[in-house]
């Protein structure tokens, strides 16, 4: 997977990229026109380096990983809330991208969850949509995916928010207990849109 390089570092480095995208974001720059550079990096060239799908507020790695949720962290901090005008056009920009799951993939996040500003479920159908669309890619990656309780996985075991997405579209919490793969996703996701 290609992945821009702003995702791409030590933690503390992506973080501080990720507020400068944000600040640039909220003055009403696309994601894309916001990147510092077009650089990117190959997840298969970065093969020893973990895809975090975790949000924490003082994490000290030292190696470098790509850490995705480190994003929507950014703009809480931006705009105080988590509905702002500006997390749906960037929700809309990256849902296009590969990678753009991976972004909103940490369900303490609450990109999809309900709050005192706006019942976000017009997300769970475009997130889902996205899933499915780049399904293969997100499973070529293996378990190299590591989840909001710090573990890791493949990406259908890492993903929070898909769990909540697919759960809140009408997915029992029965089936979602045997596990996901991307198989059973994708015949989920088949029987969801029916």
């Amino acid at each position: 997977m290609i992945i821009p390089a702003v995702f791409y570092g030590r933690y503390t480095e992506v973080k501080a990229r990720t507020e400068k995208i944000v600040s640039s974001v909220l003055k009403g720059k696309s994601f894309a026109d916001s990147l510092p550079d077009r650089r990117t990096v190959d997840t298969s060239v970065a093969a020893s380096s973990y895809l975090n799908l975790l949000t924490h507020r003082d994490i000290s790695i030292v190696q470098s990983h790509f850490h995705f949720t480190l994003l929507r962290s950014a703009l809480i901090e931006a705009e105080g809330a988590p509905d702002a005008p500006a997390a749906d056009r960037l929700f809309a920009e990256l849902l296009d991208k590969e990678w753009g799951p991976l972004v909103f993939a940490d369900m303490q996040d609450g990109w999809f969850a309900s709050s005192f500003i706006s019942d976000n479920a017009h997300r769970l159908r475009p997130y889902l949509d996205s899933v499915n669309r780049h399904s293969r890619v997100l499973d070529r990656e293996g378990a190299r995916f590591i989840g909001s309780d710090g573990r890791l996985g493949s990406f259908w075991q890492a993903n929070s928010a898909l769990r909540f997405v697919l759960e809140a579209s009408g997915v029992s919490s029965e089936v979602l207990a045997r596990g996901l793969t991307a198989q059973s996703f994708r015949a989920l996701y088949a029987g969801l849109i029916g």
